[in-house]
């Protein structure tokens, strides 16, 4: 299966990714530390609080570096040895050290789901549509699991980009799209009919002030009495709460090209509906 927007394809993971996806998460967690020491608003105990006490100390190393003249993509010039991998913080727990193997471990996970005979777990590479260079992964689940209060909880996705193409939208853009090809397409497809208390899931460290700004929003409401939790952040959202987010306010274009060969498109939102056009051969689609 493969999901084309005008910028970006999304694409099943195989392992030649693995190389690929160690090196992103390497960047991202590196570039996620020195952040995290950048921030004025957290001490000492905070540090301490999240098991980063041996992290900490390198906050006035980096003052008195001389890195700090220009912070613009610090995370290129301050070499890795600057502070011992074992320090380092890590936003997406899936992926930590090491690297390459807990990489392998994640593609592998991919592939083993995408076999099952009912396939619920949706590994996708994002890569630049015009390069198709490995840019990151966003990953999407149909599994209804339940809650310790009675509710449905689905979606749980996870998505990660590398650094360099942060900031940049992308993703916004690969969040609505995956959203959307869910409820439009994979719930119906497997005749899933979603109760009133069903809510889009997705968790992000505390420490995560970007994570928590993207699924906010996406419409995501912080769940207070799991927020103590030092691990994780919970937010839920209905899918009209989703829908009505700033995350859908400007439409995007998709098509996927599926593993039976149809083609379906739509633009994400709640007033588009899916087409279904053609077999496709598995050309790549024109959304241009």
């Amino acid at each position: 299966m493969e999901i084309y927007t005008d910028r970006l394809k999304f694409s099943e993971l195989s392992l030649l990714d693995v190389s690929g996806i160690a090196q992103i998460a390497k960047d991202m967690a590196w570039n996620d530390t020195l952040n995290l020491l950048l921030r004025s608003d957290i001490d000492e105990t905070t540090f301490t609080y999240f098991d980063k006490a041996n992290l900490y100390p390198y906050k006035q190393k980096l003052k008195e570096s001389g890195y700090l003249e220009d912070t613009t993509e610090l995370y290129k010039k301050v070499p890795y040895t600057f502070i011992p991998e074992d320090c380092w913080h890590i936003n997406f727990p899936q992926l930590k050290r090491p690297f390459i193997e807990k990489a392998q471990e994640y593609v592998n996970t991919a592939i083993k789901k995408r076999k099952e005979a009912e396939r619920q777990g949706y590994w996708l590479a994002i890569r630049e549509r015009n390069n198709d260079k490995l840019i990151g992964v966003i990953a999407i689940s149909t599994r209804i699991l339940k809650d310790g209060e009675g509710n449905n909880k689905i979606g749980h996705s996870g998505m990660f980009l590398h650094p360099d193409y942060q900031k940049k939208g992308i993703v916004s853009e690969a969040n609505a799209v995956m959203i959307d090809f869910m409820y439009k397409y994979l719930l119906d497809e497997q005749g899933k009919q979603l109760s009133d208390n069903t809510f889009y899931y997705t968790t992000c460290h505390p420490l995560n002030i970007g994570s928590q700004k993207i699924q906010e929003k996406a419409g995501g409401i912080l769940q207070t009495k799991k927020a103590v939790n030092k691990e994780k952040f919970e937010f839920y959202a209905t899918r009209e709460q989703q829908e009505n987010s700033p995350l859908f306010k400007n439409p995007i274009k998709w098509r996927a090209c599926l593993d039976n060969g149809i083609i379906i498109a739509s633009l994400t939102g709640k007033n588009f509906t899916l087409h279904h056009i053609s077999p496709s051969n598995k050309k790549e689609p024109n959304t241009r």
